[in-house]
């Protein structure tokens, strides 16, 4: 793909709302460990065993490799944590598993984690049932989620993904996303959220900093925003062009 899209993609990105996003890693870094937030909050991360630059995202741009067992980012600071909203939030990320048996295992991966800890937490992962992905909004141990599936097509190279989610507990509104689309049904009745977010519980590619249950392939374009975005946006965020 073109530069010109990868730069697309980013400017429309940090276009939407860019009042309330409050991190924004592309994940096009080619060395070292330092994982940048191209939001204005400066919220940066921190890689560990993380392949960068291992092949090209959906922008045609460099994109890391998560090895499934040692991979992932920290994304904690104090200063996210002041910055997240557990009453109100989006996140969007696009991922790639790194083959048909990563997709269709039984063995849970992480895509991004936001929590407090078990009990009051926001993930999107891929599941312990094969070809079906979670998005779960957790607060004070009532758990509202959405399990879309995807299944591989005929087409030799498995496709990026994109998948999004928002949450609104004072109007008591989950909503996941796959590729721009709502998936499933607006869940209702979030529970009530305790707790500041945990620097061990902050993470991409993995669940927590263990790390425990690795994601095995690649992710681009990891976004968190502190108010609900509407379909009109993601169904942007779901399309590279």
């Amino acid at each position: 793909m073109a530069i010109g899209l990868a730069l697309n993609y980013k400017d429309k990105v940090k276009s939407i709302h860019p009042e309330s996003l409050i991190a924004y890693y592309p994940l096009d870094e080619e060395r070292g460990t330092a994982i940048g937030d191209h939001s204005l909050q400066a919220n940066h991360g921190t890689a560990t065993s993380v392949i960068l630059a291992d092949d090209t995202g959906p922008d045609g741009l460099p994109a890391p490799r998560f090895d499934g067992t040692n991979s992932y980012i920290n994304i904690y600071s104090s200063a996210l944590d002041t910055d997240f909203s557990e009453t109100t939030g989006s996140a969007s990320v696009w991922v790639r598993v790194l083959n048909s048996a990563q997709l269709e295992n039984t063995t849970r991966r992480g895509i991004l984690a936001l929590g407090a800890d078990t009990s009051n937490i926001v993930y999107i992962e891929r599941t312990t049932t094969a070809n079906t992905f979670r998005i779960a909004y957790i607060g004070g141990g009532t758990t509202d989620s959405v399990s879309p599936t995807f299944y591989k097509d005929g087409s030799y190279e498995i496709p990026w993904v994109h998948l999004g989610v928002t949450w609104d507990v004072t109007n008591n509104e989950l909503k996941a996303y796959v590729n721009g689309v709502q998936s499933g049904t607006t869940q209702a009745s979030l529970g009530t959220w305790s707790g500041a977010l945990a620097s061990t519980l902050c993470t991409i590619g993995a669940i927590n900093t263990t790390p425990a249950s690795g994601w095995s392939g690649w992710i681009k374009h990891v976004a968190i925003w502190n108010a609900e975005l509407s379909a009109d946006d993601m169904l942007r965020l779901g399309t590279m062009a």
